[in-house]
Order: C-alpha cells, then structure tokens, then sequence
C-alpha cells in the first residue's frame, strides 16, 4: 500500500471514530475542561459531598462542552438527595428550591405548600407559590394556594370590621385583602363595597381629618365622583373659614380640594398679617415701657 493511500484511510479511520460536530463551539482545551469537571463531580458524589458535586455539575462548560447527559442524570440525583435532606431537617425553602433546580416538580409542590402552611399570611410566599404552580401545570397546588388566599382575604376583612372606628380606620387591611382576592382571582366587590362605605362615613364629617380619609378611600376604590364630592365639600368648608381665626384648616382643606395656589396664598396672606401683628405689638410694648420708665423717672 503506497504512503499516500495509507494516509488517506488512516483519516477516513479518524473521521469515522470521531463524530463531526459543525456546531462544536467548544475548543479541545474547553471539552478537556468539562470533562474533569465531570469527573471531579462524581468523586464528589460518591464521597457524599452533595453540595460541592452539585457546584460542579453546573458549571456552564460542562452543560455546553462536556457529557450532557450524564450532567443532567447527576443534576436529578443530586438535587433530589439534598431536596430530602433539607426537607427532612425542616429547611423547606432550600428543599423547594433543591426539587426545582432538579425538576422534581411534585415535590416541590408539597414543600412549597408545607411552607404555605406555615406561614398562611406571607402575601409574597403565596404569590411565587401561585406563580410555579402554574408554570408548572400543578392545578391542584394553584387551587390549594386560591383556597389560602381567600381565607386570608376573609380573615382581613373581618379584622378591619371589628377594629374600625372614625379614629383609627384600616383602610390597609382592605388594601391587603383586594390583593389577596386578586391573587385568588376572585371578585374585589366585597373589598370595593367596605372602602365606599368607609368613605360615605367620613364624607358626612366637617373636619380636615375626616376629608381626607374620604378622599383616600374614594381613590382606592377608583371612584372619581365621589372624589369630587369631597373635593367640592373642602371647597365650601375652606372658603367659609379663610377669614376668620381657623385658618390653617382652610389651608388644608384647600389642598384637599385640590387647590394647592389658593392655599399658599392663604397662608402666605395669613402669615403676613400675623408677622405685621407681632410688629404692631413690639412696637407697643416698647412704647409702654418708655413711657413707665419716664413716669418713674427712671
């Protein structure tokens, strides 16, 4: 066999061992990489360090220039032992993020509803809860978190019933409760329903204080003719104490009325006339005391 015919087979050889890869990014020093990590993972493993074997196999260069399916089948391994270990110790939220990392979904289901259990009235917890579920497809953990979410809602609303008062509303505990409906996708009209009721209740009052928590609930619930309402009763109040010795309320009720310029008017004037006064009186009281000192003949 002439050299170059031998050489010609000894490539076709090479060529046929080694798969062509046209889309290998990866250079020879890259794949030589991934591999050691690979190896260096398993030693990991069967050593029973999990975490570190866990480190490895997830390294990027593995995934793109190493042996990707055996990373993968190590990745569920792994991940499934130290998703049990952490659940066993009581450490539910690094067990959910084990059993997702690897894919476990049904597990992760379970913990993460362990971990709702536990804490019902984490708004945030339920939220990302509701979010894997359905990612996921795991319509009976997106129900259980729906159940959660309304008896949270009526937990809240109860609590605002029985510690309302003119004096100390909890217009947050009806924040809290609308959230809570909207991530159990339910209806708000019962939260909607309270924050009227509440504005209506402070509308009836003449007071600053009053006004204001009418507005806020107004707005809360997006009802811009009631808003109004409040706005052109601020109006009629303020305008009616703007010369007389209350004032600084129809300073304030201006601004609820949404009036900003007439207020700072108002308080400019007011201001002005009250420095004026103080002047007037120095200048009596100074008066007063020459004249007493010349009267003694001091």
């Amino acid at each position: 066999m002439s050299s170059v015919r031998f050489s010609l087979v000894f490539l076709l050889a090479l060529l046929a061992a080694v798969p062509l890869r046209a889309d290998d990014i990866c250079s020879a020093e890259e794949h030589s990489s991934a591999n050691a990590n690979l190896s260096r993972a398993r030693e990991a493993e069967s050593s029973g360090d999990l975490v570190t074997a866990l480190k490895l196999v997830s390294n990027n260069d593995l995934a793109y220039c190493g042996d990707y399916k055996a990373a993968s089948a190590m990745l569920k391994r792994v991940t499934e032992q130290l998703g049990r270990k952490a659940e066993a110790s009581g450490d539910l939220k690094a067990a959910f993020n084990y059993f997702t990392r690897g894919e476990w979904f049904d597990d992760a289901k379970r913990v993460g509803l362990k971990q709702l259990a536990a804490a019902p009235g984490d708004f945030g917890l339920a939220s990302s809860l509701m979010s894997f579920m359905q990612q996921h497809d795991l319509r009976d953990g997106v129900e259980k978190v729906r159940e959660n979410a309304r008896q949270q809602a009526q937990q809240l609303l109860a609590e605002e019933d029985r510690t309302f008062s003119v004096r100390m509303p909890h217009r947050d505990l009806l924040e809290k409760a609308r959230d809570w409906l909207q991530l159990a996708g339910d209806p708000v009209v019962s939260v909607d329903e309270r924050a009227l009721q509440r504005g209506d209740s402070f509308l009836a009052l003449d007071y600053v204080y009053a006004l204001q928590q009418a507005l806020d609930y107004y707005e809360f619930v997006g009802r811009a003719d009631q808003v109004a309402a409040v706005r052109a009763k601020a109006r009629r109040l303020a305008d009616q104490l703007a010369d007389g010795d209350n004032w600084a309320a129809a300073v304030e009720l201006y601004q609820i009325a949404g009036d900003s310029e007439r207020a700072e008017q108002l308080a400019a004037r007011r201001e002005a006339n009250a420095a004026a006064t103080e002047e007037t009186r120095k200048e009596e009281f100074l008066k007063e005391q020459d004249d007493l000192e010349k009267e003694l003949d001091l």
